[in-house]
Order: C-alpha cells, then structure tokens, then sequence
C-alpha cells in the first residue's frame, strides 16, 4: 500500500487516529476514507491494483500530448529559438495549487503553449500532470474517449483512483 515503506511507522499512527475517531463516532469507514485519511497525514500510496494500468496509460498520453505542444510554447525567428513568458502561466499555476484547469480560448490565443509551459512546470515540481488536446482526440462520447486511452476503466473513476502523490 506504501510507496515508501520508511512511512510504516506514520501509517500505523495515521490508522490508529483513524480507527480512534471511528470509534468515538461509532461508525466505520470506507477504503476510500482510509486512503484519503493516509494522503491527508502526507504518506505517499500506491495505486490502487485495478487502476495501475490506467494511470500509466493517462501518464503516457500525458506526455505525448505534451511532445506534440511542447513546439507550440516557442516562436523561431531567423534561425533562433524564442521563449515566450506568458502571465497565463503564472495564473494557471496559481489555480493547479487549488483545482484541475480547464484551458479555453480563441484559436491562436495560445492556449497550447501555455498549457505546455505549464505543465511543463508543474511536472518539474513532482507534481501530477493530466493533460488533454481535445483537438487531437477522436470521440464523440466518454465510452470513446475511455477506448482512445486505452483505460480499462471509465475516465473519471481512473482520475479518483489517482491519489495525486506525484508518482
């Protein structure tokens, strides 16, 4: 269930709080609260079994996504490379530390670049990356779109199995 086995010893606290908490309610709890609960007091978890396969697939179409976007964050002039810094990016930063982003906008706006840069950073930061051009997907529902991925599971219950630990 660890990541980091060297945790065993905050787990077994974390699960003993829990447990004491259930018991002073009088109720149980579910694996999903014991996850969350395990996340909240900082141990880093596994994927759940069932959902490993997924979460490689969402982190390879991740970065193929961004190979494909990451020419879209740079202008070429005469022979030489230009990074554009776009204050999108630090907006959008500033949002990932609270929620998911959804990115839209006018063609040509930019979009793409930022999103590149952002993600970009974010993954410097160790922190998760999920993105998406829909423009480069082919779907018409989300039974399609779990098929385009390769998911053995539908889109959103993959992304609530992905506890978010950076891995």
């Amino acid at each position: 269930v660890l990541e980091d086995t060297s945790q065993e010893h905050l787990a077994w606290t974390s699960l003993v709080s829990l447990c004491a908490r259930s018991a002073a309610r009088q109720a149980g709890f579910t694996i999903e609260t014991l996850r969350r609960s395990l996340l909240n007091d900082g141990l880093v978890l596994k994927a759940v079994p069932s959902f490993t396969a997924d979460i490689e697939a969402l982190r390879k179409h991740t970065q193929a996504t961004l190979d494909q976007l990451a020419g879209l964050s740079r202008i070429r002039i005469g022979g030489e490379e230009l990074k554009v810094d776009r204050v999108a990016v630090t907006e959008m930063l500033r949002i990932a530390d609270q929620a998911s982003c959804l990115v839209v906008g006018q063609p040509g706006a930019g979009k793409s670049g930022a999103t590149y840069e952002t993600a970009r950073r974010l993954l410097e930061r160790g922190r998760d990356v999920i993105c998406f051009a829909v423009d480069r997907l082919d779907f018409t529902n989300l039974s399609q779109l779990q098929a385009e991925l390769g998911l053995k599971h539908p889109l959103a219950q993959a992304i609530e199995a992905w506890d978010g630990n950076g891995k």
